[in-house]
């Protein structure tokens, strides 16, 4: 056999390992609902042993009709709309029992635009959806309260616990990504030559080798996305005391540019972030700290606009006080909700924490300053924050 086959049939085996380390499912099926592919996990928890004998079956072949009727419309809906779409799905997990999935899918096209399947990973979030059922039964302020008070060094050793096991996978996929990064060129210049000398080969569309080469380069982006929710959740649940004697001189426009630049913004997103830069000021405080003020506003502004809305960053002095307003025209707050945006682990949603914005509060009192939020239901949201105008540091 050909050395130049040989060495690309290697190559895809090594991208095929790859894509069973990846955490969740990841499957692709033909337009007719048929599996062409799926990695090790899928194929254990559908219950069959090897990948080979999932292919060339249907989810009715699968599953019950039920959750086969369901996930066969939501595949038909990605193929209809050209786009893809992010939707919970039953199933179960590796034990048989019933889970819930949020399955990410998108569709499959070849060199000609013309779609020919999908694509989907499928991550269990069946333990968040629990939590949200029991956020739904107990008393959400008063609970909120009684586990701010109980919050010990313990548990929030526990968190940093947590954190480092994160870190730790993500780490891992990391250095696969850039181990078959350093191939992926070399794989795809072996099948173009046997492309060139009419070598048994299968094709692969001219699109798909587009996302191969860049496939990697999507992968950093979601694992710095990741760790910087991590870096932010371990600065909420610090509570550490301020040493007011350690601030130093903060700049406002300085601080945003930073945020803007290390946040793992994607290209569309930048589009809807505009930043005033007049009457920028000075105050005083932790320049990473108010990084991580911006981070937390930055998240929930780009998660309420769910690409409808726009935001807008500017500064104004008021006399003793300037402020930074941070205006997004997403859906706006509930009068209801309003008052307790700021309160220790309250949330709207059931992935948050309620961490996210006490940890704003709590740093910009810090800072001699005060933050609050202005909101119409379906119109916008604005934060301002209000800080003194600089001036030495006192000690504690």
């Amino acid at each position: 056999m050909n050395k130049e086959v040989l060495k690309l049939k290697k190559e895809i085996n090594f991208l095929k390992k790859i894509i069973n380390v990846l955490p969740g499912n990841i499957y692709w099926k033909d337009c007719d609902g048929r599996f062409l592919g799926c990695n090790e996990n899928m194929a254990k928890i559908i219950g069959l042993n090897g990948i080979q004998n999932v292919i060339g079956k249907t989810d009715f072949d699968l599953f019950s009709k039920d959750i086969a009727d369901v996930t066969v419309q939501n595949d038909i809906a990605v193929m209809k709309d050209m786009k893809e779409h992010a939707v919970e799905e039953a199933g179960f997990d590796i034990q048989g029992k019933k889970a819930i999935y949020l399955s990410k899918k998108s569709p499959l096209v070849d060199e000609d635009g013309k779609v020919i399947g999908i694509i989907g990973t499928s991550i269990d979030i069946t333990a968040q959806k629990e939590i949200e059922k029991l956020h739904l039964k107990v008393e959400r302020l008063d609970q909120a309260r009684k586990d701010a008070e109980l919050l010990t060094e313990k548990t929030r050793e526990v968190a940093f616990t947590i954190a480092h096991e994160m870190r730790t996978p993500l780490y891992a996929i990391r250095r696969f990504g850039e181990g078959i990064q350093r191939y992926i060129d070399i794989l795809l210049e072996t099948y173009q030559m046997a492309k060139e000398h009419n070598l048994p080969v299968k094709n692969i569309p001219t699109r798909r080798v587009s996302f191969l080469k860049d496939f990697f380069g999507k992968i950093e982006v979601e694992i710095k996305t990741t760790f910087l929710m991590i870096n932010m959740l371990l600065e909420n649940v610090k509570q550490q005391q301020f040493d007011k004697s350690k601030f130093e001189i903060c700049d406002a426009e300085k601080s945003v540019e930073i945020a803007l630049s290390r946040y793992p913004l994607g290209e569309s997103q930048k589009l809807v972030i505009h930043v005033n830069d007049e009457h920028n000021f000075q105050f005083m405080g932790e320049p990473e700290l108010f990084v991580h003020v911006l981070f937390n506003l930055l998240k929930n502004a780009l998660h309420y606009i769910a690409n409808k809305g726009e935001i807008f960053i500017w500064f104004e002095n008021k006399g003793a006080m300037s402020e930074l307003h941070f205006k997004d025209t997403g859906e706006g707050i509930a009068k209801s909700v309003l008052p307790h945006i700021f309160d220790r682990f309250y949330s709207r949603t059931y992935h948050g924490t309620g961490l996210g914005l006490s940890f704003c509060k709590r740093t910009v009192e810090a800072f001699g300053g005060k933050i609050i939020c202005r909101s119409v239901e379906g119109e916008f949201t604005e934060f301002v924050i209000s800080l003194p105008p600089k001036k030495s540091p006192k000690t504690n």
